[in-house]
């Protein structure tokens, strides 16, 4: 029997009521399926984002500010079991299929063919995928690539349980480690609101957007570029900039859309 008016508007009220604590709480996960042993996404509320540079004009004297509205994002990276099944259905980005102008000579790396990863990474994050093949991955998902806005909104986050200064911690200790062949594992890296996994800590990401905010003399996000990412960069660092944020952004910064590297991976966002 369907709830009578008075009902409903109490029912109503009391989910609003429930989403309204887990946003300002920003650290009740909101995603169903953990990080480790399984794919989920998380619901992320409007927010934003402070990028780690500043227009070089004296009027622009601290951090800016970037709206985020509301989206989904996957709790963890994509997996090379996941991918798999993804390139058995799409045949072009098959490792000896995919055009160069998609993927460049290091695609699919350690696999031994277009169907056969290495068996010990079927349960970790795939890697060594382009821009290209990761964006189809996630058009096939009925998703897409999350923003730098949207990655960064999230990834600047922590759990409640956390301080500042452990997450901080948490990153720069990645960030400072040497790269060796261990291969990446789910769960081993930062925990972030919402339920959210691993945005350091185990693989770098692509981002639908990651080269927007540096495409030459002014970018698409009208920051002017130079100077962003060399000796004299420092200028221009937002207040509080730590390292792994400015390598990260240099990092993104130095890719092109057919580039494969052996530590980048992806995840999927969608609107909410």
């Amino acid at each position: 029997m369907p709830l009578e008016p008075r009902a409903t508007a109490l029912a109503a009220a009391l989910v609003a009521l429930s989403v309204l604590a887990a946003v300002e709480a920003e650290g009740a996960p909101s995603g169903k399926v953990d990080a480790v042993s399984g794919s989920g996404m998380a619901a992320v509320p409007a927010g934003t984002f402070s990028p780690p540079f500043r227009d070089p004009e004296p009027a622009d004297s601290g951090a800016r500010r970037v709206a985020v509205p509301a989206f989904r994002v996957d709790i963890r990276a994509v997996s090379t079991a996941e991918f798999l099944t993804f390139v058995r259905t799409h045949a072009r980005y098959r490792k000896s299929a995919i055009p160069a102008l998609f993927a460049d000579s290091g695609y699919l790396r350690t696999w031994k063919d277009d169907l056969q990863p290495d068996a010990l990474t079927l349960n970790a994050p795939v890697t060594a995928v382009s821009w290209h093949a990761a964006k189809a991955y996630c058009a096939a998902q009925g998703k897409r690539l999350p923003t730098t806005s949207e990655w960064e909104r999230v990834a600047a986050t922590r759990p409640a349980d956390m301080d500042s200064a452990t997450h901080l911690r948490a990153i720069l200790a990645w960030y400072a480690r040497s790269s060796g062949t261990d291969t990446p594992r789910f769960g081993s890296g930062t925990r972030h609101a919402f339920g959210v996994r691993d945005l350091h800590g185990v693989v770098w990401e692509w981002t639908s957007d990651y080269n927007a905010w540096s495409a030459g003399g002014v970018n698409r996000r009208g920051v002017k570029e130079e100077g962003l990412f060399c000796g004299g960069a420092s200028a221009r660092a937002a207040p509080d900039t730590d390292y792994a944020t400015y390598m990260r952004w240099a990092f993104r910064s130095s890719l092109k859309p057919h580039y494969t590297v052996a530590a980048l991976g992806f995840r999927c966002a969608a609107d909410l």
